[in-house]
């Protein structure tokens, strides 16, 4: 979900594969292995356990695939509605820099704190309705705007971990529907949070480098070999 619109159709191409160990009496199957072919562009997670017992699923490159920021913080991803650009203003009838990307749900739907960080900003914004601002390490800034409500808890100072729920879908302010309006910047510089590049959060260790090699190199001989393949959609 951090690299993949979840939402998006599938269309003829598309391909998922799999790699799991096989279940047992004593232990149920566990993932090895994933590959999500859309578009044409693949990717690829290998699950590997370090020394001192942490498991993660890494690119082929010793990165993971989790990000230091989620591109689309709320339960589902969201519809989108409107990118990150210049507009004509659904109310306003005017041309505007969107200064972020929305993202339609329902009412309701939790909003996740898009990574680590502190909340600098909780109230209502003119314009943006009930508003959150979370500050990030490295000079990131992620804003949630249209809120319903927020969750309980939150205020001003509060340290929020990476997919805490800190309020809910809704359209106050200005807004023509429920949807979340998320911004992000860099240093003070909005940024499109659906292009901009971001760091990974995590790095295979040097020490382990040859060890994961050595396990890609397994699981990609293992994949090589022949399976039945399984049709779960068919395209017109």
């Amino acid at each position: 979900a951090y690299d993949v619109d979840m939402n998006k159709r599938i269309a003829a191409g598309d391909t998922i594969e799999i790699l799991e160990t096989q279940d047992t009496p004593d232990a149920k199957p566990e993932l090895l292995y994933v590959s999500l072919t859309l578009s044409g562009t693949k990717r690829q997670l290998y699950r590997f356990a370090t020394a001192d017992g942490t498991v993660d699923f890494y690119d082929p490159d010793g990165e993971t695939g989790k990000r230091f920021l989620n591109r689309r913080p709320l339960e589902g991803g969201g519809t989108l509605r409107s990118r990150f650009g210049y507009r004509i203003h659904p109310i306003f009838h005017t041309r505007k820099l969107h200064t972020g990307v929305d993202l339609a749900a329902r009412t309701g739907t939790p909003i996740y704190a898009a990574g680590d960080g502190t909340i600098e900003y909780y109230r209502w914004q003119s314009g943006y309705g009930n508003k959150i601002e979370i500050k990030h390490v490295n000079g990131f800034e992620t804003d949630y705007a249209h809120m319903s409500r927020y969750e309980p808890g939150i205020d001003v100072g509060t340290r929020v971990r990476q997919g805490q729920v800190i309020g809910y879908v809704g359209e106050t302010g200005y807004a023509t529907g429920p949807h979340l309006h998320f911004e992000m910047k860099i240093n003070g510089n909005l940024v499109d949070p659906l292009s901009v590049k971001l760091p990974r959060e995590n790095t295979m260790p040097p020490q382990f480098q040859a060890q994961f090699a050595q396990t890609v190199a397994q699981i990609n001989e293992l994949m090589t070999r022949d399976a039945e393949p399984i049709s779960v959609a068919a395209a017109d």
